[in-house]
């Protein structure tokens, strides 16, 4: 590429939001070692995990703004000469109706990273944000720019030019570490089998009791196999006290961890947990922490749901539990672990397929080809 081109990528987000870290991040990083220049519009604010796991390169840059006002002030009063195309990250009002708007008055080329993202209008839950970020989602599908997707279910939902670039991970971060403490052991005394749940994915992707009833049926056939419930989220007062009043001893809740304890509990852990519900905004989700199990070799016990169903069968990487059928799904995790070293041959199928089919690398070509054809338009 003789031409550097310059990306501006505005965000309504921090940068350790998973849609900057996990995703967009690592896709320009491999186009800033091509010559891109990235710079990202981001909302200052302090990142607290995860600042020394992100690589560096000269091609990246951020550049903060205090207040949602200020994010307007800088879009509005854009230098036409400093940038060759916008890409925008995620169907907010902000960063992507906006972006698109000045991008039409300056002439500037335009693509919509929707990621794996889809509004969905609400009666309760937030309601005026989700209405107004609904409403905004509906004008750009109306506007029909150019996009990326995530996840398969959306490229119906996005005009005419879609490309698909799923989510991955960074296979130099998630990776099994022996030299680790084994926390699980040290700290949480389990000396079962154990599938890990991360709770900082619970807000509003997952049916709350199914896991639990899973593990109540587990409990009653005398699984020795316990639910590691990781870190934090809105739903977790509800999943304790259903814990606390069932009486189960087999979901053990970790509390809030730091990124290293995550990697240690990836590490020791023996499966990783996907409830997805049969829901439109579900099968929309190319969950990062799918991407994370796998990378970690961990076989992937999950619901047979959209981007989630389309991986796992891909990578043969897991296996597929009934949506709601607590018993049977008890039945099938029982099966996983009764055969020596099965769990283990699965997960390592994750990893291989992450590092051959769905690496960043690979990844970043597609999102190359995304904006250059953009520009050629």
């Amino acid at each position: 590429m003789n031409k550097t081109i310059k990306v501006l990528i505005p965000t309504v987000y921090p940068s350790h939001v998973a849609a900057i870290r996990s995703r967009l991040y690592p896709l320009f990083l491999v186009l800033a070692k091509e010559g891109f220049e990235c710079t990202f519009l981001v909302l200052k604010d302090k990142d607290i995990q995860y600042t020394k796991y992100n690589k560096t390169h000269k091609g990246i840059k951020y550049e903060t703004y205090d207040s949602y006002i200020g994010l307007i002030k800088k879009l509005v009063l854009l230098n036409r000469s400093k940038y060759d195309i916008v890409y925008s990250c995620k169907q907010y009002s902000l960063s992507a109706l906006l972006p698109y708007i000045v991008s039409r008055l300056k002439g500037l080329p335009y693509v919509l990273d929707v990621d794996d993202s889809l509004f969905i209008a609400r009666k309760k839950f937030r309601f005026f944000l989700y209405t107004q970020e609904w409403l905004a989602q509906r004008l750009m599908m109306f506007l029909s720019p150019q996009v990326t997707v995530a996840s398969k279910q959306l490229i119906t939902m996005w005009g005419k030019i879609v490309h698909y670039i799923p989510n991955s991970t960074d296979l130099e971060v998630f990776y099994k570490n022996p030299a680790l403490p084994n926390i699980i052991k040290e700290r949480f005394q389990i000396e079962d089998t154990v599938i890990v749940w991360v709770a900082i994915f619970l807000y509003n992707l997952i049916d709350r009791d199914y896991p639990i009833d899973i593990f109540k049926e587990l409990q009653g056939k005398g699984a020795k196999i316990t639910l590691l419930v990781v870190g934090d989220g809105e739903e977790l007062s509800y999943i304790k006290n259903k814990v606390k009043r069932l009486g189960l001893t087999n979901v053990v809740f970790t509390g809030q961890v730091s990124f290293e304890e995550l990697l240690q509990i990836y590490t020791y852990a023996d499966a990783g947990l996907l409830p997805l519900r049969d829901k439109l905004y579900d099968s929309c989700k190319g969950p990062i922490k799918l991407y994370e199990y796998m990378a970690m070799e961990l076989p992937v016990i999950a619901t047979p749901v959209g981007e989630a169903k389309h991986t796992i069968t891909k990578a043969n990487c897991g296996v597929f539990i009934p949506l709601y059928a607590p018993t049977k799904a008890a039945s099938i995790i029982i099966d996983l672990f009764s055969i020596p070293n099965r769990a283990c041959e699965i997960g390592k199928m994750g990893r291989k397929y992450i590092e051959t089919k769905n690496s960043f690398t690979k990844n970043a070509l597609m999102l190359k080809n995304a904006l250059l054809y953009a520009l050629k338009k």
